[in-house]
């Protein structure tokens, strides 16, 4: 399994030309992908990919990344292997930026996440909720029902374009890359445990929801580590 996050570089307000649901006028500043490479939640390696033009300063900060041009590739090569391909809210904000050519601030991926779609691989958690409860749930809600109510992001993602202007790329893409982490623990206790208790968006209560079906995802995902042992 893979679990893909970006973040972004608009620093004008929601409604200047820019729309959640929306891909147009986004820019991507970097895409983070942690690599399920073993049976439990710490089994993870993570991707950075990031503009080309970032990648030397990057790698001279002791930052391993890559430029966009790889992303479609690596996707692909995941995709040959059946990885299955988890977000939080990836339909409605992070794949179809990064389906945009990497001159409009995507990543030149429209064909592989299609095809990821086309395979039935790919999982949005958010989308899957709204689809079991008709509600908005956001991924600090569903960290602090799943693993602790002390769990917190590493930073409020409206100031992640900020930080990344500043200067302050390791701690933007150190954020993106521990929301992919927190996306994929939530996701396998809950899976495992087949329910959640969490908070809705805009509301008060906590709601209970059968997640049952997750564990699907979770034993396609073992399934492919032990194909790959298999093969070495």
């Amino acid at each position: 399994m893979i679990i893909l996050d970006i973040e972004t570089k608009n620093l004008e307000p929601i409604g200047n030309g820019l729309q959640f649901g929306n891909p147009q006028n986004w820019k991507t500043s970097c895409a983070c992908i942690i690599e399920v490479v073993g049976p439990t939640a710490q089994d993870i390696e993570p991707h950075v990919f990031v503009e080309k033009n970032m990648v030397a300063e990057l790698t001279r900060m002791g930052i391993q990344c890559k430029s966009f041009e790889h992303l479609p590739d690596y996707l692909e090569n995941c995709l040959e292997d059946e990885l299955p391909l988890l977000t939080h809210n990836g339909i409605g904000f992070d794949l179809p930026i990064l389906s945009k050519t990497i001159a409009d601030g995507g990543a030149n991926c429209e064909d592989v996440l299609l095809r990821y779609e086309q395979a039935g691989l790919a999982m949005d958690t958010a989308a899957d909720l709204k689809k079991k409860t008709g509600k908005r749930f956001h991924l600090q809600d569903l960290i602090k029902g799943v693993l602790s109510p002390t769990a917190s992001k590493l930073m409020n993602a409206a100031n992640a374009p900020i930080e990344w202007h500043n200067g302050n790329y390791e701690d933007v893409i150190n954020y993106c890359v521990s929301d992919c982490v927190l996306t994929y623990q939530m996701f396998y206790i809950a899976g495992d445990e087949g329910v959640l208790e969490a908070v809705p968006s805009k509301e008060k209560n906590e709601e209970r929801v059968l997640v049952a079906d997750w564990k699907t995802w979770l034993e396609m995902s073992a399934r492919c580590f032990k194909s790959q042992d298999e093969q070495l």
